[in-house]
């Protein structure tokens, strides 16, 4: 078995569970972390590394000088949730791209030839700009997307119905943000369609939709008004990516890539369906949305690029 490494960008809460739960589920062997804070980053190393010695894990400090040993980049640096979260994860949007710019900078001519794995909000804007910036493949470049909205959506729905949330199929698509909407045509629950389920309980299956889509949105900022930041979930929806690019089989997760032209949406990146494997990412095209939902991508998709005109992508 290959030595894999991981080297993690931002020691805060999301980057440092983000390393715990690879530690945990054995992922890399070896796991190194890079910041701007000297304190909090050597506080992050010896705390890590008091979990890693349980699974034989190595935990150091990272740096961009030999990006090459690396299989995967986390990269999770940017402005705190406080001043990226309030009303809107586009706040402290100039700040984001600075920091991800720097970033960056670091793999211009540098021949990395791993994954780069974006965490960092406003996230499909720093996706793309990471991208535009590092000169990359897009290829190589996994936003984390609506993968954690899908986990809260499936989560929200298995609280309502009282059943099993793996016994809930479903994703969240498009933006990363406000403009993000559930795919309730193909949301399956107890193996059953979402509308059928609903009917047989006598809910109006439009109303329903808007009120959860509406609560999947507000979940995340429910959580930073109590604990300051969402980080359990964030890190192990980081760690679940790179388990899909470890594994032979296939899978589909909502993840953000650059499109270039899929369902028509232009340049950017945005959650589509996106098959993950050992063998790479595809971005699945023939995904079936409905009518509405591929008028809400739309709408999504015009969303993150107003907003990319507002650092000048």
């Amino acid at each position: 078995m290959k030595n894999r490494k991981a080297l993690v960008i931002g020691c805060g809460h999301v980057g440092s569970t983000a390393a715990y739960s690879l530690i945990l589920k054995k992922l890399v062997q070896e796991i190194h972390l890079l910041d701007v804070n000297e304190t909090l980053l050597l506080g992050a190393i010896n705390d890590l590394r008091h979990s890693a010695i349980f699974q034989d894990i190595k935990v150091d400090k990272g740096t961009y000088e030999n990006l090459n040993e690396y299989d995967y980049v986390i990269i999770t640096a940017g402005p705190s949730q406080s001043l990226a979260g309030g009303a809107t994860r586009l706040n402290g949007l100039k700040k984001a791209d600075q920091i991800v710019k720097t970033i960056a900078d670091n793999f211009k001519n540098s021949g990395y030839k791993g994954y780069v794995i974006i965490a960092s909000n406003p996230l499909d804007l720093m996706t793309y700009a990471f991208w535009k910036y590092s000169d990359l493949s897009k290829k190589q470049i996994i936003g984390t997307g609506t993968l954690l909205d899908t986990v809260r959506y499936h989560s929200i729905l298995a609280e309502k119905f009282n059943i099993d949330s793996q016994k809930i199929s479903g994703p969240v698509l498009g933006e990363h943000g406000e403009s993000s909407f559930i795919v309730g045509s193909k949301t399956v629950v107890s193996n059953e369609s979402l509308s059928s389920y609903l009917k047989q309980k006598n809910i109006p299956y439009d109303a329903f939709i808007s009120e959860i889509n509406d609560e999947v949105k507000k979940i995340g900022f429910d959580i930073v008004s109590t604990q300051g930041a969402t980080y359990y979930g964030i890190g192990n929806t980081i760690a679940t990516i790179i388990e899909a690019l470890e594994s032979d089989g296939e899978t589909i997760l909502p993840l953000s890539t650059v499109v270039s032209d899929e369902y028509h949406l232009g340049e950017l990146a945005i959650s589509l369906p996106t098959r993950i494997s050992s063998k790479g990412i595809e971005i699945v095209t023939d995904y079936p949305l409905d009518d509405s939902e591929l008028k809400l991508l739309k709408r999504s998709a015009e969303t993150i690029k107003n907003n990319l005109k507002l650092i000048n992508l």
